[in-house]
């Protein structure tokens, strides 16, 4: 008997060691634009939405994933992950990135510009700690440097404007150093001392029909063009995150305040104002002033603080709090809660989500919150949100993921008295492919204005390829809670089998 009680005290405590390891994995991270990845606290990743440029990495091409039919991404080992909507990018624990879906003037950087729908690793990096994606992918080094790859029609590589057009494998952006964090989408990082860099295009918008142009959209009040030489945005300290829509910039301070500049056309910047254009009065009659002009700049403040996160893309503008809360302003996502369409000029919570631990804003907005659930509301594009019915507006939080197990698609439960769906109530104005200006001069002069007061970060720029590291990570397998558990329970059975043989 002595012997029975001592195999079943190490049963037990072998099953108390081992339950922690066998739990349900929990997601960690999101990111979003159109289609949806999340990583999960084993280093794995799931994917759902629009999947047309084998966005999601399942090894297929086409069709929509809705979120109870998730999709778990063949990589592992994952710490960080961004998506630009058609490309998906995971960094790994060995400091490696791997990349997949539209692969055209190498945003995958793998070499070439073929598009592929399983993970690849993008060449030549090593050692990197941070991702970020927009029309290209960012690459932050430990070092404190920068990689970029893809498109440089704005400069986005760094250097001179246009030349390359763009790249198939990892560059240095030179110039930009000692960086800690860098801008959600592209075009900003923030230095240790939090000082924030630009680059890019600086003009925000050029009317079609009159040539005339908004400019300002990195920081420079100077004049429209761009400016592929990394600069100091002036009057810009204490900055922890940066991040930009389709035609303003938004940065989070240290301190939990908000503030933006830009074309503030529908209350993005969440100062309470509203942008008007210049007009003349002639013979009574009020004519807008054809004139190029500089948009809101200095930064002015949001109506908001104690924020601990910020994110954009499009026309929406979301903050989490430090309590857990989500707020919004410009033409919200969850716009009908306010009485929208329309613009909201001043941050304003919004109501059916606690708990939030991060957010991510594209057409749709979508929150982790702390028991690990994913949370969305918005345009439901590509099904992001839900089955059916694509693009039409669920304006209240509802939710989206959750009981999440390896290697089995997730089934939430419907949550039919927070959603409410209002086709066609919002129209998302400019369309995405208004994000940055496409009308471009290929032999436009990159340097500054001869008036601008912007100082370059270097004069001399040559964008260097880096070489492919030698090594390669190994996938490491996982076992699922099902198994890990039936091998607890077959252990003890043999054990308590042993000792009763050996009793008789």
């Amino acid at each position: 008997m002595d012997r029975r009680l001592t195999l079943i005290s190490i049963v037990v405590v072998v099953t108390l060691i081992f339950m922690p390891c066998v739990s349900e994995a929990k997601i960690v991270h999101i990111a979003v634009d159109g289609s949806l990845i999340a990583l999960d606290d084993t280093g794995h990743v799931w994917a759902w939405g629009d999947n047309t440029y084998g966005q999601l990495g399942i090894g297929t091409i086409g069709g929509t994933y809705a979120p109870n039919n998730a999709q778990k991404v063949s990589i592992d080992n994952v710490t960080a992950i961004a998506t630009s909507g058609i490309t998906s990018y995971a960094l790994k624990k060995d400091g490696t990135v791997w990349a997949w879906g539209e692969g055209g003037r190498g945003r995958l950087g793998t070499g070439n510009s073929e598009s592929i729908s399983s993970p690849v690793q993008v060449e030549g990096l090593t050692d990197i700690v941070a991702i970020s994606a927009g029309q290209n992918c960012y690459a932050l080094k430990k070092d404190g440097t920068v990689y970029s790859w893809g498109l440089n029609d704005n400069g986005q590589l760094g250097g001179t404007y246009g030349v390359p057009a763009y790249s198939e494998t990892p560059v240095q952006i030179v110039g930009l150093t000692n960086i800690a964090t860098l801008g959600e989408h592209g075009n900003y990082a923030v230095r240790k001392d939090g000082k924030v860099y630009a680059w890019g295009d600086n003009t925000l918008y050029k009317n079609p029909d009159t040539g005339k142009t908004v400019y300002g959209f990195l920081g420079d009040p100077s004049g429209p063009g761009q400016r592929p030489i990394p600069f100091i945005v002036p009057g810009l300290d204490a900055v922890n995150a940066i991040t930009n829509g389709w035609c303003y910039s938004i940065f989070l301070k240290n301190d939990g305040t908000v503030w933006g500049w830009g074309f503030n056309q529908d209350g993005y910047l969440g100062d309470g104002t509203k942008f008007t254009y210049p007009v003349q009065i002639e013979n009574g009659a009020k004519t807008i002033v054809l004139r190029d002009w500089v948009c809101t700049l200095p930064p002015v403040r949001a109506d908001i603080d104690d924020v601990k996160q910020i994110s954009t893309l499009f026309n929406t503008v979301t903050a989490l709090k430090n309590d857990g809360t989500v707020w919004e302003w410009g033409i919200c996502n969850s716009g009908s809660q306010y009485g929208a369409p329309g613009a909201v000029l001043s941050p304003v919570q919004v109501q059916g989500i606690d708990h939030v631990i991060e957010v991510k804003t594209s057409s749709a907005t979508i929150v982790l919150k702390d028991d690990g659930t994913v949370w969305g509301w918005g345009y439901n594009d590509g099904n992001v949100l839900k089955e059916g019915n694509v693009n039409a507006l669920v304006s209240s939080p509802m939710l989206l993921f959750e009981d999440l197990s390896p290697g089995v698609t997730t089934s939430p439960s419907p949550q039919p008295s927070l959603t409410s769906e209002v086709p066609n109530q919002v129209t998302l104005t400019p369309t995405p492919q208004q994000f940055q200006n496409t009308t471009k001069n290929s032999t436009a002069d990159a340097t500054l204005p001869s008036n601008s007061t912007i100082q370059p970060a270097f004069i001399t720029v040559t964008p260097t390829p880096v070489p492919l590291p030698t090594s390669t990570s190994v996938p490491i397998p996982g076992f699922s809670s099902i198994a890990m558990l039936s091998c607890l329970f077959i252990t003890a059975g043999i054990l308590l089998g042993f000792a009763r043989r050996k009793d008789r």
